[in-house]
């Protein structure tokens, strides 16, 4: 059993963070024995128990050296750990202390964890508060800078190094099926459904038409233009006309492709709600082009089709990340088209907010999967596993990982295809 001992506005994030690192846990109570005892909070002796992890930036009674903290820095501290290296957001101090070092600032090589082994009890001191840094991804997410490193879950790996290490057992409940080393679930924005629902000269059909016209991203690895994807965008804009006139396929509709592809993996469609609606970014609407122009109503069939096939149908939302009234109205109308009981969302352009989490509660979504990155692919909360939005008391975060544009678009990442 692991017993914590912690600031009472902590909380939350102790509960979270152990819905993450699937152990058996308690606040510590008086007179019971724990194995491992982890203390962020203040607590005037160190417990009694196999293992104790003390996290603080501040100097302990149960201290044997020197701890002191590190200055202020812009960046985060790059700490290292038995080969693995993750950034410390909050105040580091480092111990200097004659036993043994087991964290490292990497660029200085300062010790900013100890352990120490005193008359059979093995006390493990580090120089950061582990909740304050799980609190600070969860809330406010890790730079770009930092998006690869999946930080919480390092964290986690940490802890249970320590606790095997020190002879101690422990049950936990792995995050992924018996076998399999993750899990993936494949999701479809839908920005748009058919060329037909443009006008032939609106702004997406135009970049549609420039895009063909002066192919420059069309290179493999090599940085090789690849002829056999130029012919086929010319021939798609050579076919335009007969597309608006009924006459053959549409160029864009491919979802169908996505349906014989995906067959059996239950795939997420979220669709836009409302036609010709850009959304709220803060207090100011946003550039009308940049509203959806297919009207989801329209397509009844198609999101029935995708049921059958039991792929999941969610919103891709406007302004439920600000305005829970407007959210309810953006749920309503795709559970009306699709039947889906508990509907979740993702926001157009990742829009959010620190207040979002509580707006898309209120308007009654069962999950969120907005949180990640636009310009980059990775961790942003540190962790891909499934918690409990902050500042709600239901709503998940099934976090975004990797997505299609940050690859490619030469502003972002840039890879080639």
């Amino acid at each position: 059993m692991i017993g914590v001992i912690c600031d009472k506005t902590q909380r939350p994030f102790v509960a979270e963070f152990f819905e993450l690192f699937k152990v058996q846990w308690e606040y510590c109570v008086d007179e019971r024995q724990y194995d491992v005892v982890i203390i962020t909070g203040s607590t005037e002796a160190c417990p009694q128990a196999k293992l104790t992890i003390a996290f603080s930036s501040e100097k302990k009674s149960y201290d044997f050296g020197q701890v002191t903290e590190r200055g202020p820095s812009p960046e985060p501290v790059i700490v290292e750990h038995g080969g693995c290296r993750f950034p410390v957001y909050g105040k580091v101090a480092k111990i200097e202390s004659s036993f043994e070092p087991i964290l490292k600032v990497l660029e200085t090589d300062e010790s900013v964890g100890v352990k120490y082994v005193i008359e059979r009890q093995t006390i493990i001191r580090v120089g950061y508060d582990l909740f304050d840094e799980v609190q600070y991804r969860l809330e406010k997410g890790q730079p770009v800078s930092q998006a690869i490193i999946p930080t919480v879950d390092m964290h986690i790996g940490q802890l249970r190094k320590w606790i095997v290490d020190a002879g101690i057992c422990v049950v936990e409940i792995p995050p992924i099926p018996s076998g399999y080393g993750f899990v993936a679930c494949l999701t479809h924005d839908v920005d748009f459904v058919n060329i037909r629902d443009h006008q032939l000269l609106d702004r997406s059909v135009l970049g549609f038409i420039a895009r063909s016209l002066f192919p420059n991203h069309l290179r493999n690895t090599r940085s090789e233009i690849v002829w056999s994807r130029i012919l086929k965008n010319w021939r798609a804009l050579l076919s335009l006309p007969a597309v608006y006139l009924g006459l053959c396929r549409d160029i864009w509709f491919d979802i169908d492709r996505y349906m014989d592809l995906e067959r059996g993996l239950g795939s997420t469609y979220y669709f836009i709600p409302l036609k010709g609606h850009p959304g709220a970014s803060g207090n100011h609407i946003e550039p009308h082009w940049r509203a959806a122009r297919y009207d989801v109503r329209a397509y009844q069939s198609l999101v029935k089709e995708l049921k059958q096939q039991r792929c999941e149908i969610g919103v891709h939302g406007l302004d439920a990340w600000h305005d829970p009234k407007k959210g309810m109205r953006e749920r309503e109308i795709l559970q009306s088209i699709s039947g889906e009981e508990n509907v979740g969302i993702r926001m157009h352009w990742l829009y959010f907010s620190k207040e979002s989490p509580q707006m898309l509660e209120e308007a009654g979504f069962a999950y969120d999967s907005t949180v990640g990155y636009n310009e980059a692919n990775g961790f942003r909360c540190g962790t891909t596993q499934v918690f409990c939005s902050p500042g709600s008391t239901r709503l998940l975060e099934l976090s975004l990982n990797v997505m299609d544009t940050a690859f490619f678009y030469s502003e972002r990442m840039g890879v080639s295809e």
